[in-house]
């Protein structure tokens, strides 16, 4: 593999900042507005993917980066823009058709494609340092299946709490008769606690209230204060169980933010 001249490094880095800069401030804003709000504008996301589609049409049609690979990285770009398009087309179905995301998830995958279509920067790093054969292997994993690995990895994270929260309350759950695989969902993906706890949440959402709503899933659109309004009424002592409206767009971000860290960490080796 022949290595790139001074002017062709020079515009290599000044893309990797781009990049990573893009990044940074895109999510950073959506992160903590997702957490804050759950409510993101549509606008913040438009600069990073143009910016991401200019610099990723010089990268891989004008600069002579591609012509320096092996031919096994072009196929890495190739299924990564499958699988990126794959992904974001199920996002897209799950958001508009089953409403179980949220549009501003579609548009977080879409923002990091732009700018992280595949791994051509890094594989070229890798390879021209004679990296370990392993990581070559991770590498060639398309960006978007390697945060969605990390963003899984969260949630695993967040239903261990959810567990081990739970388990000090799960004799008051069996006093309601649910059916083992109900209980099981409910202890793994919901929260058990008593109304007036209830009343002193934000973005909690009930799936189970007594001779009131027995269900799995909360719809996207609903507003957690009616709820809170609705409950009211009830026993502050009746125990419920509820699940947490999570930041999907905020976790989506420490994933890309994980990413970006070992990206750069790469590049600069």
């Amino acid at each position: 593999m022949s290595t790139l001249g001074l002017s062709d490094t020079l515009t290599y880095l000044i893309i990797v900042v781009l990049k990573i800069v893009s990044i940074l401030i895109t999510f950073g804003y959506a992160a903590i507005s997702d957490w804050i709000k759950r409510e993101i504008k549509p606008i913040i996301w438009i600069p990073s993917i143009i910016i991401g589609i200019i610099i990723n049409l010089y990268l891989y049609i004008f600069s002579d980066l591609l012509k320096q690979v092996e031919s096994f990285v072009k196929i890495h770009i190739c299924i990564s823009l499958v699988v990126s398009a794959t992904m974001i087309v199920l996002m897209m179905i799950l958001s508009f058709v089953f409403k179980f995301v949220g549009g501003a998830d579609v548009m977080a995958l879409i923002s990091f494609s732009s700018i992280y279509p595949s791994n051509l920067e890094l594989l070229y790093k890798v390879l021209a340092n004679s990296f370990s054969r392993n990581l070559v292997i991770l590498l060639m994993l398309p960006p978007i299946l390697l945060v969605f690995m990390i963003y899984t990895a969260t949630t695993i994270i967040t239903i261990v709490i959810n567990i081990i929260l739970n388990i000090p309350r799960i004799n008051e759950v069996k006093k309601y008769r649910l059916s083992l695989i109900k209980m099981m969902i409910y202890i793994t993906l919901g929260r058990v606690m008593k109304v007036k706890e209830f009343l002193l949440k934000r973005f909690y959402y009930p799936l189970y209230i007594p001779g009131v709503i027995e269900r799995l899933f909360f719809d996207i659109d609903e507003e957690y204060q009616i709820w809170i309004e609705r409950l009211r009424t009830l026993d502050p002592e009746t125990i419920i169980i509820v699940t947490w409206g999570m930041p999907m767009v905020t976790l989506i971000a420490i994933a890309i933010y994980i990413y970006v860290i070992v990206y750069l960490s790469l590049i600069l080796l």
